[in-house]
């Protein structure tokens, strides 16, 4: 089993990629129309918020039960 150093770095880690997806859709929202970016990307975002939502998810699951 991991150690609970193992599972904190997975957690900073998927951390710091959420935010960075985070970063990416605002630098592409800055440089497009949001109409445009919608309607090119509308399924990919919808993708990606889900999975995020199901790695937040995860997170505070493990969180909770490292903090018990």
């Amino acid at each position: 089993f991991p150690s609970d150093l193992d599972i904190l770095i997975w957690l900073l880690l998927m951390i710091s990629i959420s935010i960075t997806c985070h970063k990416k859709l605002r630098l592409v929202d800055s440089r497009f129309p949001l109409s445009f970016v919608l309607f090119q990307t509308l399924p990919d975002l919808k993708a990606d918020n889900q999975r995020l939502k199901d790695e937040n998810g995860a997170l505070i699951r493990v969180i909770s039960k490292l903090s018990k």
